[in-house]
Order: structure tokens, then sequence, then C-alpha cells
């Protein structure tokens, strides 16, 4: 039986509980440049975990690996190239709390036409030293970008394409009560405290939207309080149920919980000056 599905990958590749904290920001001006800036925290018990794991067995090739940390710079700049052409690396600093650690990253680009942002957290952390993330589902969102002079600049934002595979209802079934109750466990043990955001922000003023969710110059696309989640535990249940494959279907799922804002829609218009 499958666990969380694409929302436990991200906790499952760490083998942590409730560390994860993942932030993202597109910061778009009216020429269609900008910046992506990204904060991942972890707990600091949980960074600690992951390096003892990191260490091995203390033989001469795990003394020869560079120990695990967090805001590893050489990685970061390698993610720019994920991000799409011409994306560049501008800066990193580490970010500590009483209770966390990570890092702050900022990107560049020059035309958000050509900038590709996978919605999974996963994608914004550094690997183990393991040679990559295999496991890890690609859900971008893109951007179609209109210059205006003088009218507005118009900002299309593309979530990921809806067209999932149907899944076997049969399949669903499998397990019965019993798995369902120890799925839905394992769910409140893997996601306490752990947060994801992902908003675009315009410099200037938004003229006209069609997003749900709109704070001034902030749009919104997801915002997920999983500790609101774990309050909730008929929906804990629907989710764990519904057995969804990726972020995507998972947003879906979410909906009508208060205090998580997920956009649902398969494009989001943005006019602005």
């Amino acid at each position: 039986m499958k666990t969380i599905y694409s929302l436990l990958s991200i906790v499952a590749t760490f083998c942590l509980s409730g560390c994860l904290q993942v932030d993202s920001l597109v910061t778009v001006k009216p020429d269609g440049s900008g910046t992506l800036t990204q904060t991942v925290m972890m707990n600091k018990a949980a960074v600690e975990q992951i390096k003892s794991m990191s260490g091995g067995l203390g033989g001469k090739e795990d003394a020869a690996k560079k120990p695990f940390e967090l805001l590893d710079e050489a990685k970061l700049k390698a993610a720019a190239a994920k991000l799409g052409e011409d994306v560049t690396f501008e800066s990193a600093k580490k970010v500590t709390t009483d209770s966390s650690e990570g890092y702050t990253v900022i990107y560049k680009f020059a035309d958000i036409n050509k900038l590709k942002l996978n919605q999974n957290p996963s994608g914004a952390m550094p690997d183990m030293g393991d040679g990559g993330k295999s496991d890890e589902k690609v859900e971008l969102v893109t951007f179609q970008f209109t210059k205006g002079f003088p009218s507005p600049s118009k900002l299309v934002i593309n979530t990921p394409a809806k067209d999932m595979p149907k899944k076997d209802d049969a399949k669903k079934k499998e397990g019965g009560e019993g798995m369902e109750d120890m799925a839905v466990q394992m769910m409140q043990q893997m996601f306490k405290d752990m947060k994801i955001s992902l908003a675009v922000q315009v410099e200037g003023q938004i003229a006209a939207t069609d997003a749900e969710f709109v704070d001034g110059k902030r749009v919104t696309l997801m915002e997920v309080d999983f500790n609101k989640l774990l309050a909730d535990p008929a929906k804990l249940k629907e989710l764990s149920k519904a057995q969804p494959d990726t972020l995507e279907e998972t947003k879906a799922l979410l909906r009508g919980i208060p205090g998580i804002k997920v956009e649902t829609k398969p494009s989001i218009n943005v006019s602005f000056q």
C-alpha cells in the first residue's frame, strides 16, 4: 500500500518527521525580469540526524565524503539550470532560529517566460550526496508574459497539467479500514509542523486578476500548514483513502480546510503595471 504519496515522498526521502518548511516567492517586474527566492528550513535535530545518516559507518570512503550541509552553495548554483534558460544564481545565506536551520537562496531571471518552477517542495531540497532524487515528482509551474506599454503587462501562471492517469478503484480499497487507520497515524507523525508555500508577487500594482488568493501585490498559489490538516481527522482519512499520486491531486483534496490556500485553476491571469 502507498503511504501519503506525493507529499510523503518529500519526508520519506530523509526518514524524518515534521521537519520541513519550504517557501518559494517569484517576484516579477513590468518588463518580465525578476527573482525567485526560496527559503528552506529544517528542525535542527533533523539536520543532525541527516548528518549522522550521511556519515555512513566510518570507513575510508565515508571519511572522504564531504560532510552534509543543508546550505550547499555548489548544488544551489547547479540547480539554476533546472529552473530554465538564463536563470542564474544570485546569492545564498544561512538562516537560523531557536529550533530550525536552513537557508534562503535567490535566483535571477531576465525573462519569466523561460522560468520553470517545480511546485513540489522536494525540488528545493539538496540531496545527501547519493547522486540525485529519483523519487522526486516534477510538477512544473510555467509562465507566459506579455509586456505592456502603456497598457498593463500581462502574466499567465500555468499550473501543472491535470491529465493524471486514472486509478484502479479496486486497488484503492485494498487493505481495508485497518490499513487506512495506519496510514493516518503515519501522516500525523510525518506532517507535524510541515509547511509549504508558493506565491507570485509583482513590482507595481495589480490591475486585474482571476486569482482566488490575492493580497495587495501578491498572488498565492499554495499555502499549506499541515498542522491544520492534522486537526481535521475526517479530511486526513479522506486524503489517505484517495491516495493522490501528485501534489496537484493533493491540492484538490486540501481545499476547504480553514487556513489552507490552494489554487486549482489550470491557469491564473494577472495584469499589472
